[in-house]
């Protein structure tokens, strides 16, 4: 699959602002790939917003004032018909909690404290290929 003849949709969960603008900026600076950047600002939002509409990938913020991401991710396993979109975690310094995310799920994480826009994009490239 030749992922670079597409636009790609990511879903950002992720209750802070300021680092979903951040994410949104990385991800629309990809050269090589077009993502249609798609945001929600909680767990609930990503879930319904889920449930009518497949992501090529979503990137979710460990820290969500509704529900934490093992929640997140058995609630979205849960309501998915077919397999579901690749997850990749935003944690702080707490591998703790990625690996819960992946143990419940997420297909990979990445420490938001120190991110690039080159790391994130490769990431969800090869989590979307890894589906296939």
């Amino acid at each position: 699959m030749n992922l670079k003849e597409r636009s790609l949709t990511i879903l950002i969960v992720n209750n802070n602002i300021t680092e979903r603008q951040t994410l949104r900026q990385h991800l629309l600076q990809a050269t090589n790939y077009q993502f249609n950047v798609v945001e929600a600002s909680s767990g609930e939002e990503g879930l319904v917003w889920c449930r009518h509409q497949q992501p090529d990938a979503i990137v979710l913020d460990d820290l969500l004032p509704d529900l934490n991401s093992v929640e997140f991710l058995r609630r979205l396993i849960a309501q998915s018909n077919e397999s579901p979109p690749p997850v990749i975690l935003l944690v702080s310094n707490d591998e703790s909690i990625a690996v819960q995310g992946i143990r419940s799920g997420a297909q990979g994480y990445l420490n938001k404290n120190d991110l690039t826009a080159e790391e994130l994009c490769l990431v969800l490239i090869l989590a979307i290929l890894m589906r296939f």
